[in-house]
């Protein structure tokens, strides 16, 4: 893989009685809960894990890779700048024949002491070998002077069409929808600075909501999705109001906000948690968290948005996804997906969803993933309840 070190371990599908549910086994795992994805190919994806700075890249038939940078070496290889100590991974997404993914720069601050500096898109080919790279300047103009904040992608990148590419950035832990156009690919991999900066755009942002940071900056909810057929110029987010709302977002910022109709009535409000200001209050806010019912994610495929819903019904949660057509905005379906974790994400697919259960927070502040279910993508579009047993 051009370079990069490659380990082989086995892992096994297991089947299930039903062919709608597949159980992953294996011993490499993303540390950090939350999703982080994309599908290489109908039977291959690949799962950021961002505590471990590394690529993991699993094939359904029976073999995964975990493919991280050789020893002393960053992701951006001949990319990489001067004094970087070293890069952390969000987020990756399809982009043209290859991705993009996501990255922190950190460098050295006042005394030594590691600080977020800047927040890169870097371009990766089929071999997942870093050839361009888009960044901006850390703090942003505006900023105090010694602010180490970094800009973030708050878990999740999507595509809106050709060009344009959407983020929740934010600063300080609170996101809101930003839209982002990527200009040409002038630089295919040499060295030096030339080929850091390539035309991004910002095109639109829209403000936050009340109450949208505590959510969406403590808890893992996957806020965007891409549009597809007669809205494939669209991107949707899942908005955090005290009533949630799917925002759809375009590229020119003008008027009240648009936003669909339809919403599932079992998480139309949001829990009323305590507040999370600094390590005296996180345990508290998880704890409440993990005993509340709220929408945890929105998700695009085949045409169709999902919202995933967390309900906690006599002392366990219950996922269910809740389908929604964006041209009719109405609800068409249910899923009731085949777990009680205490966190759930998912990376749709043609032929496959991956679902990641995580631990809950009072066993591991991480949220560290527990196991990786395939579903079959024909029965969640199906709707109904899916069995792994």
């Amino acid at each position: 893989m051009g370079g990069l070190l490659v380990l082989l371990c086995s892992h096994a599908v297991v089947p299930d009685a039903a062919a709608e549910c597949l159980r992953l086994s294996s011993a490499e795992l993303p540390r950090l809960g939350g999703i982080q994805g994309e599908w290489l190919g109908p039977d291959e994806f690949v799962l950021v894990d961002r505590k471990g700075a590394r690529l993991l890249t699993y094939t359904v038939g029976g073999a995964s890779e975990t493919v991280w940078p050789p020893s002393g070496q960053s992701w951006l290889g001949p990319l990489s700048v001067e004094h970087t100590l070293e890069l952390e991974l969000e987020e990756v997404v399809a982009a043209e024949d290859g991705l993009i993914l996501a990255v922190y720069e950190l460098k050295a601050g006042s005394g030594g002491a590691k600080a977020f500096s800047a927040a890169s898109l870097v371009r990766l080919d089929s071999a997942l070998r870093p050839t361009s790279l888009l960044d901006w300047d850390w703090p942003a103009p505006g900023q105090p002077e010694g602010r180490n904040s970094p800009l973030t992608f708050v878990t999740e990148l999507v595509a809106v069409g050709a060009t344009l590419f959407a983020w929740g950035g934010h600063m300080d832990q609170l996101p809101r929808p930003t839209l982002f156009a990527l200009g040409g690919n002038s630089g295919s991999g040499g060295s030096g600075p030339d080929n850091r900066r390539q035309g991004l755009r910002e095109e639109a942002r829209w403000p936050l909501l009340e109450g949208e940071g505590q959510f969406q900056g403590s808890l893992p909810i996957r806020s965007l999705a891409a549009g597809s057929n007669e809205r494939a110029g669209f991107a949707y987010a899942l908005r955090m109001a005290p009533t949630p709302f799917i925002q759809i977002l375009t590229p020119a910022e003008s008027g009240p906000l648009q936003r669909l109709t339809s919403f599932p009535e079992s998480v139309s409000s949001l829990p009323d948690l305590p507040p999370r200001r600094g390590w005296d209050t996180v345990h508290a806010f998880f704890t409440a968290a993990e005993a509340a019912s709220y929408p945890a994610g929105l998700y695009g495929q085949g045409g169709r948005l999902y919202v995933l819903a967390r309900e906690f019904v006599d002392g366990a949660p219950f996922w269910d996804l809740h389908h929604i057509d964006p041209v009719k905005d109405r609800i068409v379906g249910r899923t009731r997906l085949p777990t009680n974790a205490a966190y759930v994400s998912l990376l749709p697919g043609e032929k496959y969803w991956v679902l990641e259960e995580s631990s809950s927070f009072v066993v591991d502040l991480f949220r560290q993933p527990i196991r990786l279910l395939l579903l079959d993508s024909e029965a969640v579009r199906a709707g109904g309840e899916l069995r792994c047993d």
